[in-house]
């Protein structure tokens, strides 16, 4: 009796301790994935461009090249499908319309050049789609030659990531496109709110829809030559910017800063427009970027 007992207790205390465990690593992994779940929420901000709404085939007989191809796109989260040859490339679009199209030169039985004709020449709905043209036999010297058969680019292999997110912005339909502002870092930005994201987002909105006012503003006061005021309302624009992690929208309002200070309005003149629209082009890309953010 006493060794079921004991038995028991010791069957009891295992299961409790077993239970213990199970659910402290249970939320030790809701932990790892909502920690996760954050990085990729943002991870998208740190790309030169992201396009969630776009969507691109990729037609590559090497499996390896097509992984890599994903890899260095992956930050944009463009919609990526694949074929893994020209038949099923040519059986794709006849039934899906894609914004762009990467496909590969050396191919068995239907290379790069005969899909690509086939897709202009055949029923299907990419008949106008910008074709890019992948190849280890691409070169400097020859890109032309495919230019003049209809490609709308050319990479030589090994691709590299700079070329692909560079032709790629050039060729996606320009409204899906959302492009990061030259010198804006969110992960920067980021590490002036503690890490809070909810409220630094709710900031870059803040910012993206008080820009119109101000721009009317500082458009107002240079025309009547208060520079004294434009220095005030320009200060604030780069303080703002530099908080939001836009390090180059604040360059360009110190330098204007400075000048309105020193009563130098002629200069300020020469460089509103540039520091006019890189304010609008960021605020513009809080507001789109958010939008997109939204929809994914």
């Amino acid at each position: 009796m006493q060794f079921v007992l004991g038995f028991g207790c010791g069957v009891l205390f295992s299961t409790v301790i077993f239970g213990m465990i199970m659910t402290y690593l249970h939320k030790e992994k809701e932990n790892e994935n909502t920690e996760q779940e954050k990085q990729r929420e943002w991870e998208i901000y740190k790309a030169a461009f992201f396009a969630p709404q776009a969507r691109i085939l990729l037609v590559d007989d090497s499996r390896l090249s097509r992984r890599v191809i994903r890899e260095l796109l992956e930050q944009t989260q463009i919609v990526i499908e694949e074929a893994e040859n020209g038949a099923g490339c040519l059986a794709k679009v006849k039934k899906e319309h894609y914004d762009l199209i990467l496909l590969d030169q050396m191919m068995p039985d239907l290379n790069g050049e005969e899909t690509y004709r086939r897709i202009r020449e055949e029923e299907n709905l990419c008949r106008d789609c910008p074709v890019i043209l992948l190849g280890a036999n691409i070169r400097e010297e020859n890109r032309d030659v495919y230019t003049a058969k209809g490609f709308a680019g050319t990479i030589g292999k090994p691709i590299q990531g700079k070329q692909l997110e560079e032709m790629v912005i050039r060729l996606l339909p320009e409204h899906k496109v959302v492009q990061k502002p030259e010198g804006f870092s969110y992960e920067n930005g980021l590490k002036y709110f503690d890490g809070n994201e909810e409220v630094y987002r709710e900031t870059l909105l803040l910012f993206a829809n008080l820009w119109e006012e101000r721009q009317e503003m500082l458009q107002m006061l240079l025309e009547q030559d208060n520079m004294k005021d434009y220095a005030i309302l320009i200060h604030a624009v780069k303080g703002d910017a530099r908080t939001l992690g836009a390090d180059y929208l604040a360059k360009l309002a110190s330098d204007q800063e400075q000048l309105a200070k020193a009563g130098k309005t002629d200069e300020v003149r020469k460089g509103f427009d540039r520091v006019i629209k890189t304010a609008g082009k960021t605020a513009e890309y809080f507001k789109r970027a958010f939008a997109l953010h939204d929809k994914t």
